[in-house]
């Protein structure tokens, strides 16, 4: 969400404490491959230590499923505790709408999954029906493999359609009704709305200082503020049977849930099962499970195996006999650039460790450096600018750096500030030196489009249709298929156009052998530019390329614009009019909405009587 106000008076108790990070050190401590990651991380603007992004949209969702309760301050949380610190649920903080960025969700996902979050509270979605993101919904999958439950607004566009992730069979999806049960009039309803709950209004918790009631605390509507209700009643669930399962939680929320049918005539079997029942919910687990004794500590549920169990070589023997060439263009301050090559420390111990290089003395010069590396092994290449402007552009000139691996450029790069990074494994046969055909994998191209499992083929057409909206984000994605060689991604990236290459799913250290398994690792990113038709542009043009530009990926896809889920006009232009925020509209909106009884004089140049948007009022 948009993160949390963590000097919230009423959010002090359940803050999630991450209990192998050292807060504030720079490092990785649990090697999960997160720095500084205490109560979360922002994985919209890559942080461990600002929390707070865009807004207070997740301090509300957040306080409605763990604000203390019973500590004489504000509000109640659904899983709040009984006032004493550590009593609630607990609240891992995962930032998707950041302060500068929008972005990492499907990251967010995996990385509670891989941290010990039992529950995912998501209230956000597309702007659009009938598209997703497979590396979301992959995200989504890796959550339930790991026996979790991902919650997802069902959106507020008045809508029977398919608004993804909240329509995906994998997730809970949560519909808003008033206080009363009967449908919220902007609630999306439908055969693929699991469960239904109160969004309409919401009164919780917001940043200190910007609410309407006490200054701390506002009503909101939407799916937004339905969805935290049902996370929380699942976490209440857990903190009354710590060992049920996910189908044993799901099955009793659903079995029990209020019939509000007759509340709803027009949507009757388009709710879910119905209202959510916290109390008959608990007293289903209650009676399914009558010998579960609660444990002292529910949360975080500790990893099977505190680390990987396998290294990463094949065997206890090294041989290397490959070969890693570093490339240097220096700038115009040659003095300021460094670099190494690391051996993955679990690496055999007779394996060949990398090397390093710089400063160097001359400018606009490129330097070579040939590295022999291992089969097998990862490494890991960093460069670093002193100065912390990197090696391009401007002023410094146009100096670059790249990495071939047997002739195969796998990284390229130079406008990085202090700098860059880029993790590999070296494939257990040598790629030829032109470029790569992935022999290993299946020999399916993406022409004319690529398949995916869930999201359906690419349909351009609509894409354009969005991007020409401003609904189509600035990367792209894919997925390598199983068997290629990691060094492929960065030929495709190439074929792309955009930036070079870079994972989704960073390398997550104690938990990279799941994310293996899952396929996780196999999935990469390119950034183009700002524009929407830029990114359909560029993705149009490599799926027109030849077939030997597409071997050896499984999927390609573009990044979404996503949205929070409160209410919000369903006008398609909305998106566009980001000038409303600036004067607080959307908060305004949740108290009114403007009545005829208000008569506006407009002394002007008069008005089209026939315009399409100009007909109620």
């Amino acid at each position: 969400d948009t993160g949390l106000d963590l000097d919230h008076e009423d959010l002090q108790n359940n803050i999630w404490q991450n209990p192998g990070e050292i807060c504030g050190n720079g490092e990785d401590d649990d090697d999960n491959g997160y720095v500084d990651d205490c109560h979360g991380y922002n994985h919209a603007d890559g942080t461990g230590t600002d929390l707070l992004g865009d807004g207070s949209h997740g301090s509300h969702c957040a306080g409605t499923i763990s604000a203390d309760s019973n500590n004489g301050v504000g509000v109640a949380g659904v899983a709040g505790g009984d006032g004493t610190p550590g009593s609630g649920a607990s609240l891992m903080i995962s930032v998707g709408f950041g302060s500068t960025f929008t972005g990492g969700f499907a990251e967010a996902l995996v990385y509670g999954a891989d941290n010990g979050a039992q529950i995912s509270s998501n209230s956000w979605g597309y702007t659009s029906p009938d598209v997703c993101e497979q590396a979301v919904i992959d995200a989504i999958d890796y959550y339930n493999d790991e026996g979790g439950i991902v919650v997802f607004a069902a959106g507020n566009d008045d809508s029977e359609a398919c608004y993804y992730p909240g329509c995906y069979d994998g997730v809970v999806g949560v519909a808003a009704l008033d206080d009363n049960g009967a449908r919220a009039y902007f609630s999306n309803y439908g055969g693929t709305v699991d469960i239904s709950a109160p969004g309409h209004p919401v009164l919780s918790t917001v940043i200190m200082g910007e609410g309407s009631v006490d200054s701390n605390y506002d009503s909101y509507s939407g799916t937004s503020m339905a969805c935290p209700h049902v996370a929380g009643v699942l976490a209440l669930g857990l903190s009354l049977q710590t060992t049920a399962s996910r189908n044993e939680l799901l099955d009793c929320a659903y079995s029990t849930a209020t019939n509000i049918d007759a509340l709803n005539p027009g949507y009757v079997g388009k709710l879910g099962a119905g209202r959510i029942d916290a109390f008959a919910f608990l007293d289903c687990l209650g009676t399914r499970a009558p010998t579960l004794t609660p444990v002292p500590s529910a949360l975080p549920t500790p990893e099977p195996s505190p680390g990987p169990t396998t290294t990463l070589a094949p065997t206890v023997l090294c041989v290397c006999d490959q070969t890693l060439e570093v490339g240097v263009f220096t700038d115009n301050w040659p003095g300021e650039t460094t670099w190494k090559v690391t051996l993955d420390e679990d690496a055999p111990i007779n394996c060949v460790d990398g090397s390093a290089g710089g400063p160097y003395t001359e400018t606009s010069t490129l330097h070579t450096h040939a590295i022999t590396v291992c089969t097998g092994q990862r490494y890991l290449f960093e460069i670093f600018d002193s100065y912390g402007d990197g090696i391009c552009c401007g002023e410094n000139g146009d100096g670059y750096y790249y990495l071939q691996l047997n002739g195969v450029e796998i990284k390229r790069g130079g406008d990085y500030g202090p700098g860059d990074s880029h993790d590999f494994v070296v494939p257990s046969t040598r790629a030829p030196t032109v470029v790569p055909t992935a022999t290993p994998a299946p020999t399916a191209t993406l022409a004319p489009t690529p398949p995916t499992p869930t999201c359906g083929t690419l349909d351009m057409g609509n894409l354009r249709r969005l991007a020409d909206e401003g609904q189509v984000g600035t990367e792209i994605r894919f997925k390598l298929a199983a068997g290629t060689s990691a060094a492929r991604a960065a030929t495709v990236a190439a074929a792309v156009d955009c930036s070079s290459a870079k994972r989704v799913f960073r390398k997550a250290g104690i938990h990279e052998d799941k994310h293996v398994a899952a396929g996780l690792d196999r999935w990469y990113k390119v950034k183009c530019s700002g524009a929407s038709n830029e990114t359909w542009s560029k993705l149009d043009a490599f799926l027109a390329k030849g077939d030997a530009s597409h071997d050896g990926v499984e999927f390609v896809e573009p990044a979404l614009v996503v949205k929070m889920s409160p209410w919000e006009p369903n006008d398609p232009h909305f998106s566009l009019q980001s000038h409303y925020s600036s004067i607080g509209l959307e908060n305004a909106w949740e108290l009114t909405k403007g009545d005829p009884s208000v008569v506006v004089q407009v002394i002007d140049s008069g008005l089209d009587l026939a315009h399409e948007d100009l007909q109620n009022n």
